[in-house]
């Protein structure tokens, strides 16, 4: 019994370590973002992303699909190419946001998540896009 309940404990602190790893060495500015939009509107922005390590972080980049209820989508363009980030060094990530025009007047939520293509550990940074007319 006491086996059954140490090996549950086991599993249940490994699975917290897992839940929240986070790229070792990286580090995200802003952590968050948040804009105001219009319909139809286009806009870029920028994150960066620093290596505080000694060895190089490769990363690509994926987001969430932002729909409203009748599938009206704000697109979240990011590189598409693996980036290499340097031991010390800082790389400027410019990306851009597309709302569609018809998309509904609401806010949403998403996240861009930037992986390590070595270790496939990710970081994610939050959205909160305020759709207004």
């Amino acid at each position: 019994m006491l086996k059954t309940k140490l090996l549950w404990l086991l599993l249940l602190l490994a699975s917290i370590n897992i839940a929240s790893a986070t790229i070792s060495n990286l580090s995200l500015e802003p952590s968050s973002l948040s804009f105001t939009l219009l319909q139809n509107e286009f806009k870029s922005f920028d994150f960066s992303l620093t290596n505080t390590g000694l060895s190089d972080i490769t990363a690509s980049f994926s987001s969430t699909i932002i729909e409203d209820n009748d599938d009206d989508q704000i697109i979240i363009g990011l590189p598409s190419n693996v980036i290499t980030i340097l031991p010390s060094s800082t790389k400027i990530i410019t990306a851009n946001i597309d709302v569609d025009s018809s998309m509904d007047l609401d806010t949403y939520q998403g996240i861009i998540t930037i992986t390590d293509t070595n270790t496939n550990v990710t970081d994610n940074i939050p959205l909160s896009l305020a759709i207004t007319p």
